[in-house]
């Protein structure tokens, strides 16, 4: 009889296991920049728990949402940097910098964590538009020949991207809204892949620090 129920319960183990890993995790995020005056958020929903971040206050909120009640869990403030605006743009121009290069350096793992996202990611309606110029025309060129190439796999997956190149001057203008749900073993897949690539690694520190 206790053999019985143990192999029950191992079943059902196993059971919410597959319900959990295949159950599609929903995400949502709005960003939207003008060099570095920069707003937005990300949304993530995944069964009970919403995570909402803040991405001007640098806010992670995590809510756990029982039938119409939401409860908040953590609140937890990454980064709280009360530094001037001069300084921002300073700052901003030295991180473009570096993210430029990292992204150069990483182009081939962004490719295949893009070849993993277009196996699963399942888009709703959503745009990024961006306008792009570095001072440096041929570094422009190449930037958005180099996000062209990466973003081209998303276009028949409902992701419209509209990209116009800057010539002789130094703007990054942003206007993204991205939704879209993704399968959590594929979610784990990439962040493992990102843990263990020292290039994206690196791309990653640049684009949060």
């Amino acid at each position: 009889m206790l053999v019985q129920i143990l192999i029950i319960l191992l079943f059902i183990l196993i059971a919410l296991l597959f319900y959990l890993i295949f159950k599609p995790v929903d995400i949502h995020a709005v960003f939207k920049n003008n060099n570095s005056d920069i707003n937005g958020y990300i949304h993530i929903n995944y069964i009970l728990f919403e995570f909402i971040f803040d991405i001007p206050n640098r806010l992670l909120k995590i809510n756990l949402k029982i039938y119409s009640h939401k409860f908040t869990i953590l609140t937890l403030t990454i980064i709280n940097d009360e530094s001037s605006k001069e300084t921002d743009e300073l700052n901003f121009k030295e991180s473009i910098k570096e993210i430029i290069s990292n992204i150069i350096d990483a182009k081939e793992d962004l490719l295949k964590i893009v070849k993993l996202l277009t196996e699963t990611c399942k888009f709703k309606k959503s745009h990024i538009n961006m306008n792009l110029g570095l001072n440096n025309n041929n570094s422009t060129i190449k930037l958005c020949s180099m996000i062209w190439a990466i973003t081209a796999p998303f276009y028949p997956l409902g992701l419209d991207v509209l990209l116009v190149p800057e010539i002789n001057k130094f703007i990054i203008k942003t206007d993204m809204d991205v939704s879209f749900n993704i399968f959590l073993y594929k979610l784990i897949q990439i962040i493992i892949k990102i843990i263990t690539t020292e290039n994206l690694r690196k791309l990653i520190k640049s684009i949060i620090g």
